[in-house]
């Protein structure tokens, strides 16, 4: 711990009868306490003067008060205290410390554990045959709501998955692993996006738990008849880039997941002749470009412009630089932000 007192006979008093009820026991000026707290790591502060803007980390030293107000402190003793009822009162500071560091510890165990699961969700590029693409995935806590899929179907084709689970705690981050395996179930039984989301929606309904709902996108590209057959439940429209014409967003509408037992995703098909792209992200990405620019209504020429930028590079680069100029412009993520781009 660490005395901090202007008077050294009142500091080295304390020190020594604090040492000897088995304290290890630094002392110092006031001016010095922050300093020396950051730099040995103490776990109490006994300090005569209060701080004008005194720490909030409960992980940091305890800050006890002698004999001044304890605003916004940890604690307040006489400036004359009993010794013995100091020192008890110095130990249960720093057994809570100690018990709360313990359990964060824990729990940031238990996040890295489902952080890395749930990435080994998330298809990367060179993992699915024939299909170039790449992707950006940014939880704003350690595990997001936010979620990716390719997969490939029958006769040179494959399907795109982009979700976004209400909220980004990590509740919204157990539904990933839902997703995952309910997509694999839906498009072995119906690869058309509509149908796709239906059974989606139908498997959502019992995980997602009341005020809960997933916005989602599924694109089936099929690469021997260049067609790209797309819906939307409530997502965000995705930006399309053919191999001849501006990037365009297309606008498609559809009912949520996992609100209504039934729900109505209408399917838009266009032409997708071979080096033609499809962005899909989620609204976290539309946020950020929208803080970044402090107008939400300029986001989709900025997008439309930054993709005819980068026509010219591979989809995976493409994606990253993407990522980097919208994103790496913004004031701090406050949502979990996908981009996936594939090339037909």
């Amino acid at each position: 711990m660490l005395v901090a007192h202007p008077d050294a006979g009142v500091r080295d008093r304390i020190r020594r009868e604090l040492a000897s009820r088995g304290f290890a026991v630094l002392t110092a000026a006031p001016e010095e306490a922050r300093y020396l707290v950051e730099s040995e790591g103490v776990e109490v502060v006994l300090t005569s003067a209060p701080l004008p803007d005194p720490p909030e980390d409960v992980d940091g030293a305890a800050w006890v008060c002698l004999g001044c107000r304890a605003d916004g402190m940890d604690d307040a003793v006489p400036a004359d205290p009993d010794l013995d009822a100091l020192a008890d009162r110095i130990r249960l500071h720093v057994a809570y410390r100690r018990r709360w560091s313990a359990h964060r510890r824990r729990e940031t165990r238990k996040t890295g554990s489902l952080t890395a699961a749930q990435r080994r969700l998330l298809p990367r590029p060179g993992e699915v045959p024939g299909v170039r693409f790449g992707a950006v995935y940014a939880p704003a806590l350690e595990a997001g709501g936010d979620f990716y899929d390719v997969v490939p179907l029958a006769h040179g084709s494959f399907g795109v998955l982009v979700a976004d689970t209400v909220g980004h705690d990590l509740g919204a981050s157990y539904v990933t692993g839902a997703l995952k395996s309910i997509t694999a179930l839906a498009v072995a039984r119906d690869p058309h996006p509509a149908a796709v989301l239906g059974l989606l929606n139908e498997g959502l309904r019992p995980v997602l738990g009341d005020g809960r709902y997933v916005t989602a996108l599924f694109a089936r590209v099929d690469v021997v008849r260049g067609l790209l057959t797309l819906a939307s439940a409530g997502h965000p429209s995705p930006l399309w880039v053919p191999l001849n014409g501006s990037p365009r967003f297309l606008e498609a509408r559809g009912d949520v997941l996992g609100v209504y037992p039934r729900i109505d995703t209408p399917e838009l098909r266009v032409p997708a002749p071979p080096g033609s792209r499809l962005y899909a992200f989620s609204d976290g990405l539309v946020e950020a470009v929208a803080r970044s620019v402090g107008e939400r209504q300029r986001v989709a020429g900025i997008l439309e412009s930054v993709a005819e930028e980068v026509r010219s590079y591979p989809v995976e680069l493409a994606v990253a630089e993407i990522a980097s100029r919208l994103v790496g412009e913004g004031e701090g993520q406050t949502d979990d932000i996908v981009l996936l781009g594939v090339e037909v």
